[in-house]
C-alpha cells in the first residue's frame, strides 16, 4: 500500500510491513530515513522562475544557455542541477539578473567560462563533491549581495580566484568539509580568511 498525501507519498506498505525502500519504476525510489519519506529521481536540471512557475528540463551531459540563459535570463530565481548533468557549460545562466540560488548535486565535475557572469542577486551556491574545475569569470560581476559557497568536496576545484571576483568579494562566504578546511585554506590562499568548515 502507498499512503499519498498533500506533499506525495508519505508511507509504503508491503502488506502489513512498512518498508524502508521501495522501487517505484525505472529511476524512481522511495527511501525512508529517521527525517521521513523522501522521494528521489534522476532528474537534468529544474528551474523555478519569479512568478512561481516551475520548469523541468530534459536532457543528459552538458547544461547550455540554449537551455538556460537564452530562454529564462530575465525570470530564472532558483536553479537546482541534477545528477544527469555532467557538466554546466559557457554562460549557461549568463546575465541571469534574479537568480538567487544555484544547486548542483553529485555528478557535475565542471563549470565552464562565464556560467553564473553577472546573476547579481546570487546568494547561494551548493557544489557537489564532485566539482573539479571552474572557468574564467564564473562568479565574476555579481556585485554585492551576501553571498555562500558550500563546495562539498575535499580537494578543491580548480579555479582562477582573480578571474571569479565574487569569491573575495567582503560579502561573500565559503563552506567547506571541515576535514578539508586546511587544504582549502593553502590552495585558495588569497582568500583564506573567508574559507570555514561547512555548519554541523
Amino acid at each position: 500500500m502507498i499512503k499519498i498525501g498533500t506533499n506525495g507519498i508519505s508511507d509504503i506498505f508491503i502488506g502489513s510491513t512498512h518498508a524502508n525502500k521501495a522501487y517505484l519504476g525505472t529511476n524512481l525510489i522511495w527511501e525512508y530515513n529517521s527525517g521521513g519519506g523522501d522521494e528521489t529521481q534522476d532528474f537534468f536540471c529544474k528551474l523555478e522562475l519569479t512568478d512561481g512557475t516551475t520548469v523541468d528540463l530534459d536532457g543528459s551531459g552538458e547544461l547550455t544557455q540554449a537551455m538556460v540563459a537564452t530562454p529564462y535570463a530575465s525570470t530564472l530565481y532558483k536553479m537546482h542541477v541534477g545528477n544527469l548533468c555532467t557538466s554546466i557549460g559557457y554562460r549557461a545562466a549568463h546575465q541571469c539578473r534574479k537568480l538567487e540560488e544555484v544547486v548542483v548535486d553529485e555528478g557535475v565535475t565542471t563549470v565552464g567560462n562565464q556560467a553564473f557572469n553577472a546573476d547579481v542577486k546570487l546568494a547561494v551556491v551548493d557544489f557537489p563533491s564532485t566539482l573539479t574545475s571552474i572557468g574564467t569569470y564564473c562568479f565574476h560581476n555579481i556585485g554585492n549581495v551576501n553571498c555562500n559557497f558550500t563546495f562539498r568536496g575535499l580537494t578543491p576545484p580548480t579555479v582562477n580566484i582573480s578571474a571569479n571576483n565574487k569569491f573575495s568579494n567582503a560579502n561573500t562566504n565559503i563552506y567547506v568539509p571541515a576535514e578539508a578546511l586546511e587544504t582549502y585554506k593553502n590552495t585558495w590562499s588569497s582568500i583564506a580568511s573567508k574559507i570555514s568548515a561547512i555548519p554541523s
